[in-house]
């Protein structure tokens, strides 16, 4: 008599991808795909949120440079501006962007760095002049450094990398010199010579011979210098003429600039053997290091080595609890899930990528978290990442994008049996759009010869569960002036659970089920997968 075998994935893909391990092995808590995934505060797999346009940053519809820069500035009575960086020009604004590229200015690249000491800030790139933004007289102005007021001395110009800390600015990866951090005076990002600005040579100090800076940091009171190849710490870093070599790190450094994030406890950063966190204790003077993407070692590391480093984009979001990591050449954004790091050090990680509509995926070039939310510099201009639907700013109206989860392969526990499957029953929050919702399977790692079983998520009924967001704007409505167009409606966390039943089909020894779903309008997650099956003679 053919024996029943049921298997529950009770938290659906709540340990996030893993496609490192062989598959027979691996926990059915991971999943081998969580396509525009997240990890949502209950521990579920939950589709991520839609993102909303603010503004564009080219001179109208079709003109789609992307926003490469975003910083939020705040001056000292408390008033706060915006400086976004695209199309070869600097804008102040986020709703309404004014172009205040200051005259004279020769920018061909958009790769800013942008810092804030006092009451300026301070834009920092590779083979341009940097620039001064400040508040004077109850107007924002941009000025090139040479032009601005209380300038002494010369910056060392071309640097690539800045860092606002221990009250001055430090800067780094100059085209003249890769090897030398600089530093302004006390309380002056534009006195670069006397008082107590100064440089420091690291020919003779990095431990793994020479090498090229391409980060710099600040943490628990340390000046922390990433190299390509090797990590330098200095303590005493507020009096530089007397700081000190505290510790080094060989063969680990840092390949991409803004990959760099500060978590509140620890530093975040790419190495080129993954995502690594760098944590201290003072007391032992230790540098202790995880890798947060050990579970997608080899894939993640691939789209790494395969992407533009100097376009790559990243940030810590505290509200969301996750880093994100944008390799926007590759319309591609990793998330880790910094909530609940796993016994083993590692990250639970989910990927946003939609294959099937790339022109409209969230692949950003530039992060800015705010204590109103996060926004996003994508092709075409500024996002808000808010919501359930993904608006543009050119013609389409309101776009689903489809969230998908796969399993790893599953035996069973009986390798060499035939199973067949018999029924699947799915517990989900949330609804979708119309009734593209489906389980989708396949037998034996035969993913050519998928099967689907669709089902169809319950209608909202009207104005349930619904509130109003009248800074929410759908595409439509959008137009070249900025102006908030119609209120989008959107729904609280766990509108709906519904449990639907999905007969099984076809045969084979090993099982890789999962849902694919169509995301419109609300929030959308999995809490468990029912599997059905029976064991068969052996194959």
């Amino acid at each position: 008599m053919p024996q029943l075998q049921n298997i529950t994935i009770e938290a659906v893909g709540f340990a996030g991808l893993n496609t490192q391990d062989s598959p027979a092995a691996i926990d059915p808590s991971f999943a081998s795909k969580a396509e525009n995934c997240v990890i949502d505060k209950h521990g579920r797999i939950a589709a991520r949120k839609g993102y909303t346009p603010l503004n564009y940053v080219g001179t109208g519809s079709g003109d789609q440079h992307p926003a490469n820069a975003l910083f939020k500035y705040v001056a000292s009575d408390g008033s706060e501006e915006y400086i976004v960086a695209g199309n070869n020009k600097i804008f102040k604004g986020l709703s309404t962007l004014t172009d205040i590229t200051p005259a004279g200015a020769s920018i061909t690249a958009n790769n800013w760095k942008i810092v804030q000491l006092q009451n300026h800030a301070y834009l920092f790139q590779r083979n341009h002049e940097p620039m001064v933004f400040t508040k004077e007289g109850g107007e924002y102005t941009l000025k090139l450094m040479s032009n601005a007021t209380g300038v002494v001395g010369t910056v060392p110009i071309e640097a690539n990398e800045a860092l606002s800390a221990f009250g001055r600015v430090w800067i780094a990866d100059s085209s003249i010199d890769k090897s030398v951090v600089y530093w302004s005076d006390t309380l002056n990002g534009r006195a670069w010579s006397g008082g107590t600005s100064g440089s420091l040579d690291l020919t003779t100090v990095f431990p793994s011979g020479f090498d090229q800076i391409t980060a710099l940091a600040a943490h628990n009171g340390f000046l922390i210098i990433f190299g390509k190849n090797s990590i330098v710490v200095y303590s005493g870093a507020s009096s530089p003429s007397s700081m000190t070599l505290s510790d080094t790190v060989r063969n680990v450094g840092c390949i991409s600039r803004d990959s760099v994030q500060f978590t509140g406890s620890d530093l975040v950063f790419l190495s080129d053997d993954g995502l690594r966190t760098l944590g201290r204790t003072i007391q032992e003077k230790s540098l202790p290091m995880g890798n947060l993407s050990k579970n997608v070692h080899n894939t993640f590391l691939n789209d790494v080595m395969g992407s533009d480093k100097d376009q790559m984009a990243s940030v810590y979001s505290p509200d969301e609890g996750f880093y994100l990591l944008s390799m926007p050449d590759k319309r591609l954004v990793y998330c880790f899930s910094l909530q609940n790091i796993l016994p083993d050090g590692s990250a639970r990680v989910t990927t946003w990528y939609d294959s099937t509509t790339p022109a409209n995926g969230v692949y950003p070039y530039s992060f800015l978290q705010t204590p109103d939310g996060l926004y996003l510099g994508r092709k075409n201009g500024i996002y808000k990442y808010y919501g359930n639907l993904d608006l543009d700013v050119w013609g389409g109206g309101d776009t689903y994008y489809t969230m998908e989860y796969k399993s790893n392969p599953m035996d069973f526990g009986q390798p060499s049996n035939l199973k067949f499957i018999k029924k699947f029953e799915l517990v989900a929050v949330g609804n979708s759009f119309e009734d593209d919702s489906s389980v989708v399977w396949y037998y034996d790692y035969k993913e050519n010869e998928e099967f689907l079983g669709a089902y169809n998520a319950p209608s909202l009924e009207s104005n349930a569960c619904q509130y109003e967001e009248s800074n929410n704007t759908s595409q439509n409505e959008y137009e070249d002036s900025g102006t908030v167009g119609t209120t989008v409606f959107e729904y609280t966390d766990g509108v709906i659970v519904h449990t639907p039943i999905v007969q099984g089909r076809g045969s084979g020894q090993v099982l890789t089920a999962g849902v694919k779903v169509k995301v419109f309008g609300a929030p959308y997650s999995i809490q468990k997968l029912g599997i059905h099956a029976t064991l068969g003679r052996l194959a």
